[in-house]
């Protein structure tokens, strides 16, 4: 998280998860970053975003392809939003992208996280771009740092 926000976000930053748990977890993390904050928040239901950049980190793929464009329109039609960063998945025959699938299927089964449905929306990075044209934003994707997921950050910018 730290680098990411270091390496592609010097503005205002807010990361927002429905776990508060997480949230507190990353309040306490990166408490010396000055310029981010952290807010729990139903993604769905949002109100005005007054941060430059958003970070949607590992959370996109609980919810259905509808709910991920509605959010994604939502932030990139805010008078205040230029960025936003989703870390995620790719969709692929990645042996990655399968290990990724089964960590989660794992996590919530185990109630490690707050998600209580075990089907995942992870899109291709062909869905990723459509998605890019949707919301009238340009993308750039590149590989995540984590090394056995097939972890991606998809970057939209104005």
């Amino acid at each position: 998280c730290a680098q990411i926000i270091e390496q592609k976000s010097p503005q205002s930053v807010l990361g927002i998860d429905h776990d508060d748990h997480k949230i507190q977890t990353a309040q306490t993390r990166y408490a010396h970053l000055q310029n981010v904050s952290f807010e729990v928040a139903d993604l769905l239901r949002l109100r005005e975003i007054e941060a430059q950049t958003i970070l949607i980190i590992d959370v996109l793929h609980y919810f259905p392809t509808l709910d991920q464009i509605a959010l994604l329109q939502k932030l990139a039609t805010s008078t205040t939003v230029k960025k936003i960063i989703v870390r995620d998945a790719i969709r692929s025959s990645h042996p990655g992208y399968a290990l990724t699938r089964i960590h989660e299927f794992i996590m919530t089964r185990l109630n490690k996280t707050k998600v209580k449905k075990t089907k995942f929306t992870f899109l291709t990075k062909e869905e990723w771009r459509r998605m890019a044209l949707t919301l009238h934003m340009k993308i750039t994707i590149e590989k995540a740092s984590l090394p056995f997921y097939y972890d991606h950050l998809i970057i939209f910018t104005q």
